[in-house]
């Protein structure tokens, strides 16, 4: 039997052996047909198809891209089987127990190889197969492709025109000439001059032209009568009204009725009936000058029955003019009453901070208030003693009666909800009674019906003040007020009657007759 040497360990193998028996080293080498030669063959010759796997089309994208990379690489060159051996005894360091040179064996095999493949003829070409034969075009569609591809007689009607040689336009043919088109333009068509207007439309016309004429000029406002109609009638009714009132004064005749009895006024009337000897009350004057006349003549009454009882009053006020008013208010009552400012009554001026510091009277009054109007110290000093009326006052719940004047709604109000609660808690006999105008009797009506009571008795406007004057028995404060105040009213409700009457008779006198519309008709 032949042997093979191993080419890598040199020990001798049976030459059917393919691997070495001790190194596992290839004895033979594998041969490869030729790729030109394997392409050469046709498909029809070998009979064998490249199956096509299915899942070839599944491949992802991504999976595709690294095959085309990795076929992309350069492969390393074969090495030939000298510098394998090279490389090996470098490794191992004994070189002279491998074979350098290449075995004759492998020369002798590859030379049979040579000879196997080269007497194999290289297959005939197949014949070219024919291909598809031209379909016949329709007629239409045929002349669509003669259409797309330009008529014969195109090329020659372009190759007559004129090239382009000056201009922007230079080689361009089929320029249509600028001199041609201007000889073609003509001017506008003329018009008739004049227009078919009718007279309605000039009459229309001439209003036109008028008022846009008149919007560019300048019109003097009309002017205004210095006395008109209506200046008279105004005129008339408050010359009527005035003559009435100033008649009733000047010539006082049969006195007018005094309003009969009132339960918040007799209520008001008691409290004051009961005040103790020397009783103290705080008068707060909270109403402004122009409403003077209605709570002078309201309150007048009520502060004339105080002096009457002999009680020390203590004025204040909300308002910077209240204490101007309350000294005018009580020399009007001097002459009957003789009040003597620091004795019988001291004005203690205006309550720093209005409203707002109402609920400084409940706390330290000497503090709040230390001096009086004319600039002495209401509470006394070392060279002088405590004023009459402020002996024992520490605040405003040390009071007999607290007694306000007001027009003001939300001052009545703070008044209310602010001191009366504490009025109520300091002393069981200490009440709130209040002098207001008759407008704010909507507003305080409900502070007296409530239960218990936080408003304990009020006068409300002249005929409140007229009521409390008739239960006292002093009716002449307040007859000259009462009696114009009727003679005026009096007269308005006379006038309101007059003009209603004229309003619905006018149109009845200024309507015209039948016999003069039959005559016009």
């Amino acid at each position: 039997m032949a042997e093979i040497n191993c080419p890598l360990c040199g020990k001798a193998n049976p030459d059917d052996f393919e691997v070495c028996q001790y190194c596992q080293a290839r004895l033979k080498p594998l041969l490869a047909p030729d790729s030109a030669e394997e392409n050469s063959l046709p498909q029809d010759e070998t009979g064998v198809e490249e199956p096509t796997s299915p899942a070839a089309a599944e491949i992802p994208e991504w999976l595709q891209e690294l095959r085309q990379d990795e076929d992309s690489l350069e492969l390393e060159p074969e090495r030939s089987s000298d510098e394998l051996a090279a490389d090996i005894s470098e490794a191992t360091g004994d070189a002279g127990s491998i074979p350098t040179g290449t075995p004759d064996w492998i020369y002798e095999v590859e030379q049979e190889t040579q000879r196997d493949f080269d007497h194999i003829e290289p297959p005939p070409p197949s014949p070219a197969e024919p291909g598809p034969e031209p379909a016949a075009l329709p007629d239409w569609l045929e002349s669509i492709r003669l259409g797309l591809h330009g008529t014969p007689g195109l090329a020659s009607s372009q190759a007559t025109e004129p090239v382009e040689s000056t201009g922007p336009l230079a080689g361009l043919r089929g320029v249509l000439a600028a001199d041609a088109l201007i000889s073609r333009s003509r001017g506008p068509a003329t018009r008739p001059a004049k227009l078919r207007v009718s007279a309605n439309q000039l009459v229309h016309i001439d209003l036109l032209r008028e008022l846009v004429e008149s919007e560019g000029k300048s019109q003097p406002l009309p002017q205004k009568p210095s006395i008109s109609s209506e200046h008279i009638l105004r005129w008339g009714i408050a010359l009527a009204v005035c003559l009435a009132v100033v008649w009733s004064i000047i010539f006082p005749g049969q006195p007018a009725a005094l309003p009969a009895f009132q339960e918040e006024t007799a209520e008001l009337n008691r409290l004051i009936e009961q005040l103790p000897d020397g009783g103290q009350v705080l008068v707060a004057f909270d109403y402004e000058p122009g409403e003077f006349a209605e709570l002078d003549a309201a309150a007048s009454a009520v502060i004339d029955h105080l002096m009457i009882q002999g009680a020390y009053l203590t004025l204040v006020s909300t308002t910077p003019l209240g204490p101007v008013l309350a000294e005018r208010f009580i020399e009007e009552l001097q002459p009957v009453h003789h009040y003597t400012a620091g004795v019988q009554y001291v004005n203690l001026g205006y309550i720093p901070g209005g409203t707002a510091s109402l609920v400084m009277l409940t706390g330290n009054m000497p503090r709040a208030l230390p001096y009086t109007i004319e600039g002495l110290a209401a509470w006394g000093s070392e060279s002088q003693p405590v004023l009459p009326p402020l002996q024992g006052i520490q605040n405003v719940g040390d009071y007999d009666l607290v007694m306000v004047l007001v027009d003001d709604p939300d001052v009545a109000r703070a008044w209310v909800e602010q001191v009366e609660p504490f009025i109520s808690s300091s002393s069981p006999q200490g009440s709130l009674g209040m002098v207001i105008s008759a407008q704010l009797e909507p507003i305080i009506r409900p502070y007296y019906d409530a239960n218990p009571r936080q408003v304990h008795g009020f006068v409300a406007g002249l005929r409140g003040g007229a009521s409390y004057a008739r239960l006292n028995g002093r009716e002449e404060l307040v007859r000259s007020y009462w009696d114009s105040f009727g003679v005026g009213l009096f007269m308005a409700v006379l006038l309101m009657l007059v003009a209603g009457l004229m309003y619905s008779t006018y149109p009845l006198l200024t309507r015209p007759s039948k016999s003069d519309s039959e005559v016009k008709g």
